[in-house]
């Protein structure tokens, strides 16, 4: 196999200026900024911050259900040849007649609003009775908060 000189050159030029970019990061650092560093990128505090983000998200999607949900939908249907009806005509012939019309287009809107949660887990002291949705959602933010 023949390799020409142009591309070993190329690879020798380009680890030559990685090597020397390894070499020119290098920086020198106090036991101070070692251990600032070393607790900043710690595995667990990093999963601990990873967590907080987590239970943050949590909180705006549990907000989230407590907010106006409003839905929209459209079509437009084009019947390009509408069906032909054959019908008895008043002089004993045939008339031809389409029903239809060419162009359909229908639009809807709906918006919803979370009143009352009625599921089991949101029931106040566990008698079955729905409580409202920002006493629920309160009381999840709390508890996330605790987390």
């Amino acid at each position: 196999m023949h390799i020409p000189y142009r591309n070993i050159t190329h690879m020798l030029l380009t680890l030559i200026g990685c090597l020397s970019m390894s070499v020119l990061s290098a920086q020198s650092m106090s036991l101070e900024d070692c251990i600032q560093y070393a607790l900043e990128h710690q595995n667990s505090i990093q999963n601990a911050r990873f967590d907080e983000y987590i239970a943050e998200k949590r909180v705006g999607e549990i907000l989230s259900t407590g907010l106006p949900q409003v839905e929209g939908q459209a079509s437009v249907q084009n019947n390009f040849s509408l069906p032909v009806f054959v019908l008895p005509g008043p002089d004993g012939g045939v008339n031809e007649v389409t029903f239809g019309l060419p162009w359909q287009a229908t639009v809807g809107a709906s918006a919803n609003q979370l009143v009352f949660a009625t599921q089991p887990s949101n029931t106040a002291a566990g008698d079955g009775q729905p409580r409202s949705l920002w006493k629920y959602l309160r009381k999840a933010l709390t508890e996330l908060r605790k987390k």
